[in-house]
C-alpha cells in the first residue's frame, strides 16, 4: 500500500479530512462519561476557531464591586451594602475590590477581592472604617478582554470556583465565571448537562 508514491499524499489527505469530520461529530470519551454522569462539564471546541472568541463576549458586566474607599455615612454605606451586594443571588463568595470611592461611577483598577463572609463581619460592628483594611482585600485573577475564550476554559477547568476578573486598559470589566461559560455554552447550541 505504501509502496506506490502516487498514493501516499491523497492518502494522508483522506486520513486528516477524516479525523476532521470524526471530532465535529463525536464527542470525546471524556465528554461521553461525562453526558453518562450528567456531569457539567465544558466542551472541547469542535473547530479550530470555536474557542478562539475574545472573553469579553462571554463577560458577565452586571456584577458588583466593593470600592476601596467608602467616602458616605455609615448608614448609606450599610444600606449600599446590604442592597447591592448581599441581595445577589446564586451568592458570590467574594467581590473584587476596585481602587476607587463608593462615589465614583468610573471604572476602577482590580486591586483584589474581599469575601462574603468578611463584609458580613463588617455589618454586625457599629461603625464603618473609611475604607477597605488591606488585611480583608486578597488576591484576584485577572485577564485582558482581549484573552481567548479557550485559554479562560483552561483556568477556570483547573479552579471552577475562581472567578475571573476581566479588565480593559487595566480598568475592571466584569467577571468570567464556569457557571457563565457553561450558559454560554448551551446557548450556543451545545447539549446542556445538568447535576
Amino acid at each position: 500500500l505504501t509502496n506506490s508514491s502516487r498514493l501516499l499524499l491523497p492518502m494522508a489527505f483522506s486520513a486528516i479530512v477524516a479525523i476532521g469530520v470524526a471530532n465535529l461529530l463525536s464527542p470525546s470519551a471524556f465528554e461521553a462519561a461525562a453526558a453518562m454522569k450528567r456531569l457539567p462539564v465544558l466542551h472541547q471546541p469542535r473547530s479550530m476557531f470555536d474557542g478562539w472568541r475574545p472573553v469579553w463576549e462571554v463577560v458577565d458586566q452586571n456584577f458588583p464591586v466593593v470600592p476601596r474607599i467608602w467616602d458616605q455615612d455609615h448608614d448609606a454605606v450599610r444600606t449600599w451594602i446590604e442592597d447591592t451586594l448581599l441581595k445577589q443571588y446564586p451568592p458570590p463568595t467574594h467581590f473584587p475590590v476596585v481602587l476607587g470611592a463608593l462615589s465614583d461611577p468610573n471604572p476602577a483598577p482590580v486591586i483584589g477581592s474581599v469575601l462574603r463572609s468578611d463584609l458580613l463581619e463588617m455589618l454586625s460592628q457599629d461603625k464603618f472604617p473609611k475604607q477597605l483594611e488591606w488585611e480583608h482585600i486578597w488576591g484576584a485573577s485577572t485577564i485582558p478582554s482581549s484573552t481567548a475564550v479557550v485559554d479562560a476554559r483552561f483556568r477556570l477547568e483547573c479552579r471552577p470556583s475562581e472567578d475571573l476578573y476581566v479588565t480593559a486598559g487595566g480598568c475592571f470589566v466584569g467577571v468570567v465565571t464556569f457557571a457563565g461559560l457553561l450558559k454560554d455554552q448551551e446557548q450556543d447550541g451545545a447539549k446542556p448537562f445538568a447535576c
